[in-house]
C-alpha cells in the first residue's frame, strides 16, 4: 500500500486504530497532512516486511497469528480483490508483478 491509498488509511482510522501495511506495491510516494493521522487519539502505522523478519532468522509465527485475530475480531478489514485456489497462483502472482491488484489476493488450499 502506498501512494493515494496509504494517506487514506492514515486520516481515516478511528481512534485506537491500526493502519497494517506490508511495502508499498505502488511505488508511489505518500502525501498527507501530519494532524489528520497525530490528532486521531491512539491511531498507529504498522509496517512489516516479512523477507526482513524471515532473513534474520525471526519466528513470525506470533505476528501472523496476531493479523489473523485482527481480521477475525474485524479490526482489521483488508480489501479483497480476488480469492483464487492455490492452482491458480501462477495468475495472481503475474496479476501481483503487473500491480494490476485492488487490494489482497487470497490464496485457498483445500
Amino acid at each position: 500500500m502506498g501512494g493515494d491509498s496509504l494517506a487514506t488509511a492514515l486520516t481515516d482510522l478511528t481512534p485506537g486504530g491500526v493502519c497494517v501495511t506490508f511495502g508499498n506495491g505502488s511505488r508511489t510516494l505518500t502525501s498527507f497532512h501530519p494532524g489528520d493521522f497525530y490528532h486521531t487519539p491512539g491511531a498507529r502505522l504498522q509496517g512489516l516486511r516479512l523477507g526482513n523478519f524471515m532473513i534474520a532468522g525471526t519466528d513470525c509465527g506470533p505476528m501472523l497469528r496476531r493479523l489473523v485475530e485482527l481480521v477475525r475480531q474485524e479490526r482489521l478489514r483488508p480489501p479483497i480483490d480476488a480469492v483464487v485456489p492455490w492452482t491458480s497462483i501462477g495468475e495472481a502472482a503475474e496479476r501481483l508483478s503487473r500491480q494490476g491488484v485492488d487490494g489482497k489476493i487470497v490464496v485457498t488450499i483445500d
